[in-house]
């Protein structure tokens, strides 16, 4: 997803306003170390501030509510959740310094693969002399 204004997305506005130091930078990916044994490593101890599990917290409880909406055919109702939901995550990237472009871009990508593989699986041009054969992806699952 390309815009043409370089004005900063409503996300990364509302995400701003969570972060826990504003100036921060995003942390570049750590650098495997080479193992010795074959045992798995273990991630490093992390422990959730206050912030981070009520956020948590706050996300599951709007998701389950999205869901029930969902199930109850409560239109106004899942689009005030689906919106919480949104809000919630935009804080979530906010506490963790995600630019909302980087997601954005990501479920782009997804989107763009998901309208491939229905394209490759459409009825197209027929002849005579090559018969029709339909490409049959492993998995409906996008990665």
């Amino acid at each position: 997803m390309t815009t043409t204004s370089d004005a900063p997305h409503a996300f990364d506005k509302l995400a701003q306003r969570y972060r826990s130091d504003r100036t921060a930078k995003v942390a570049p990916p750590a650098v495997p170390q080479e193992k010795s044994s074959r045992r798995r490593a273990r991630p490093p101890a992390f422990t959730p501030t206050p912030k981070i599990t009520a956020l948590s917290e706050r996300l599951g409880v709007e998701a389950m509510r999205c869901t029930a909406a969902f199930t109850t055919e409560q239109y106004q109702e899942l689009i005030h959740e689906s919106a919480s939901i949104l809000e919630t995550l935009a804080r979530i990237w906010g506490a963790r310094n995600i630019p909302s472009s980087d997601v954005l871009l990501e479920l782009d990508h997804r989107m763009q693969l998901g309208e491939l593989l229905l394209r490759l699986n459409s009825n197209g041009p027929r002849s005579e002399h090559a018969p029709h054969k339909m490409w049959r992806p492993n998995s409906t699952k996008l990665p």
